[in-house]
């Protein structure tokens, strides 16, 4: 696993949260976290290769707390 100094990955965490609150605002749900992943680090020059699974699961996370709040 990619290691990132806790600020790296509170940043990272950020940006994704915000791509995912944007694109469920715009009606453009991710359905699927991997190629949400990909297209982020694409529009946002991250390696893929090398955090790709890291944005994934924050994406999923994401998601959950998204469904969480909507459901409650």
């Amino acid at each position: 696993m990619t290691q990132l100094s806790e600020d790296d990955y509170a940043d990272l965490h950020a940006a994704v949260r915000q791509y995912v609150s944007c694109a469920i605002d715009n009606g453009d749900y991710p359905k699927y976290p991997d190629e949400a992943a990909e297209t982020f680090c694409a529009e946002y020059n991250v390696n893929y290769a090398r955090l790709g699974d890291m944005v994934e699961r924050i994406i999923n996370e994401e998601v959950i707390r998204y469904e969480t709040r909507r459901n409650a």
